[in-house]
């Protein structure tokens, strides 16, 4: 903490020296504003970040997840065979995998696989405790993005657990518009053939579309109503904006240079670890997902604070001199 103090008055300083050398440039005073502001929101969350412990709980939220991830799965392929034959059901899970877990996705797949091998059909009551199940990582997950909130209500287990189902039914209906979106996807490719033939630029753009931007925008759009929806307290959408911005941009980065370091051999669990290797890799790859949630969690709740400060201080009635 005291570095961290030490830190912020040399910016404080740096700033004021640079203010006064360009008072008479407004683009340069706007920038170091910004500058000044975002020092401000980064360095409050990382000291409510530390005062909740969250690094701590983004370290169970991985454990949860462990015993999450299967169940939840079981019942995603249950609820999509209502609409599609069991093996397309299977199929379409399995692709929701491929696309949204990065990491040790054969282990994940072979394993699930297996499991639905075993089970056979799912029951009505099956289907219930499968889904009470997944439901344990989504109610951590509440409860510590509610805690990012200094003055958000604390729910009951009760409420805990009816928002960690309704996490998992956004999961659900989100896999469902997934399954929509390629049955589409795979018409309109049908349709566009030999427009695609005439432009072959057209299919590079088509693909960076589906693979590289839809996914940016799913997480963004994920992360923002988790921010907005979940704390019990009132979240302007302006304040879940930039949680969700760093959040999207953050797990990104940190997902590809996971990716990146376990494809190219530089960490290799394996060594270590041995036949464990692929599950600790998905933990490690869950522990990232977890603290850069939580993290933008409370990067959100410092805009809202800092935001209010500002507008407090705009209101402020100017003091009367004395004399």
């Amino acid at each position: 903490m005291r570095l961290l103090e030490t830190l912020r008055n040399r910016v404080r300083s740096w700033g004021a020296q640079v203010e006064s050398r360009t008072c008479a440039n407004r683009p340069v005073q706007l920038l170091l504003r910004g500058v000044r502001v975002v020092y401000r929101a980064v360095a409050l969350s990382l000291d409510r970040f530390s005062n909740c412990a969250a690094s701590q709980a983004a370290a169970g939220m991985a454990y949860y997840a462990l015993f999450s991830l299967f169940p939840l799965l079981v019942f995603l392929v249950a609820l999509i065979s209502l609409f599609l034959q069991a093996q397309e059901a299977e199929r379409q899970v399995f692709e929701f995998v491929n696309q949204f877990v990065p990491i040790s996705q054969e282990l994940v797949i072979k394993n699930l696989g297996q499991v639905l091998a075993l089970r056979g059909p799912i029951s009505a009551v099956a289907a219930l405790s499968l889904l009470w199940s997944a439901s344990g990582f989504f109610a951590i997950l509440g409860r510590n993005v509610n805690r990012a909130w200094p003055n958000a209500r604390t729910p009951n287990f009760f409420q805990h657990r009816l928002l960690a189902l309704a996490m998992v039914g956004v999961l659900a209906l989100l896999l469902l518009l997934l399954v929509i979106w390629n049955a589409v996807l795979s018409v309109l490719s049908e349709l566009a053939h030999p427009l695609m033939l005439t432009l072959p630029l057209l299919r590079p753009l088509v693909r960076i579309l589906t693979t590289q931007v839809a996914p940016i925008l799913v997480s963004f759009c994920l992360f923002l109503v988790l921010y907005q929806s979940v704390p019990r307290a009132r979240v302007r959408w302006r304040d879940a904006f930039w949680g969700a911005a760093f959040a999207t941009l953050a797990w990104r980065l940190a997902t590809a240079a996971l990716v990146w370091c376990v494809g190219s051999g530089l960490v290799k669990y394996d060594l270590v670890y041995g036949s464990l290797g692929s599950l600790v890799a998905l933990m490690f790859w869950i522990y990232i997902t977890s603290w850069v949630a939580l993290f933008g969690a409370h990067l959100s709740a410092s805009a809202a604070v800092l935001a209010r400060a500002s507008r407090m201080a705009e209101n402020r009635p100017d003091q009367p001199s004395a004399g």
